[in-house]
């Protein structure tokens, strides 16, 4: 498809946009990706349908594509997504490195190299069907770039020789003040994450954030959303969704180890029901093991199937519109 042709040489490109339009209508991306690369008259021509079906695998695929999709080489017309798909593995083993000894590796080298880390869907974005080769090294080293304190807290529920403790200066009694202070930290929200002093909660609130924006700039045509999320910390479900009045299908699992937890929530039972924040929501499954999150009845669980989360046939049943 490298040939040289201009689209609107033999076909109005009125024409030429009612046809992509179709054709990238129920597509998993691949359709607008490759007519993108026939030519640069038809590259100007796609860039509204680029990222209207988008899939994201893994924190660096997700940072790597939040950051291209706010860059300035996407016109904010062109910030449409319609179909959104985004499953982030737990990031524990990213931000907090294992000890490496001598004896594993060479003398000479004791830089430790996680190679465990096709869990986390590194490289694995296939956002219209694109490889992902936007993470840059600066992306790669993003775990450890979170600058926050630590403490012995998250270590109790695993082997401490298999942790690094000394990457950073523990603040114990930090910690302990922030825990000291609920229930008033239960609400959910982003500057509550945003004090919590431990680095799974700092690198879990930049997930969280990018998530926030992505959803935010599409918030005016997002129509099915996949979502499986493995976190520690918490953030309410009605701070990470802004209103999306046209989402029909939402479909979200929500998974903890709980090794790193730094609280348990706690909801203000006396708050009051805020409107649905999908008013023309047709179906929604929810799986969430924080189990706190009072959400509106057009959220609430139907179907508690586990496997329809990860099911391949649930993301291609729904951008093919068959949900």
């Amino acid at each position: 498809m490298g040939f040289k042709f201009s689209p609107a040489a033999d076909i109005p490109s009125e024409i030429w946009m009612r046809i992509l339009d179709w054709a990238t209508t129920h597509d998993d991306g691949s359709t607008a990706l490759s007519v993108s690369q026939v030519s640069k008259a038809f590259y100007a021509l796609v860039q509204p349908y680029r990222f209207r079906t988008v899939k994201i695998v893994g924190w660096r695929s997700l940072r790597a594509f939040e950051g291209e999709f706010h860059s300035d080489r996407v016109a904010p017309g062109g910030r449409a997504i319609e179909n959104l798909y985004i499953k982030i593995p737990p990031i524990h083993r990213d931000v907090y490195v294992p000890i490496v000894s001598a004896e594993d590796g060479d003398d000479d080298d004791l830089t430790y190299v996680d190679e465990e880390t096709t869990d986390d869907g590194e490289g694995d974005t296939d956002e219209d069907g694109e490889p992902d080769d936007l993470a840059s090294d600066e992306a790669d080293g993003d775990g450890s770039s979170v600058s926050s304190t630590d403490s012995d807290y998250e270590y109790r529920l695993v082997d401490e020789s298999e942790w690094d403790n000394g990457s950073e200066p523990i603040d114990q009694a930090s910690l302990d003040a922030y825990l000291a202070s609920a229930p008033r930290h239960g609400d959910g929200s982003f500057e509550d994450l945003a004090r919590v002093p431990t680095r799974i909660a700092q690198a879990e609130l930049q997930v969280y954030t990018a998530i926030r924006r992505i959803l935010v700039s599409s918030s005016h045509s997002l129509r099915f959303i996949l979502m499986s999320l493995a976190t520690d910390n918490y953030i309410s479900l009605t701070a990470l969704f802004p209103v999306l009045p046209k989402l029909e299908i939402f479909l979200f699992s929500r998974f903890t180890l709980g090794k790193f937890r730094s609280f348990k929530p706690v909801i203000d039972k006396d708050q009051g029901v805020k409107p649905s924040p999908f008013p023309r929501l047709r179906r929604g499954l929810r799986f969430d093991q924080f189990d706190v999150d009072r959400y509106p009845d057009e959220a609430s669980t139907l179907d508690l199937e586990s496997s329809f989360y990860e099911s391949s046939s649930a993301w291609e049943d729904g951008i093919h519109g068959r949900l």
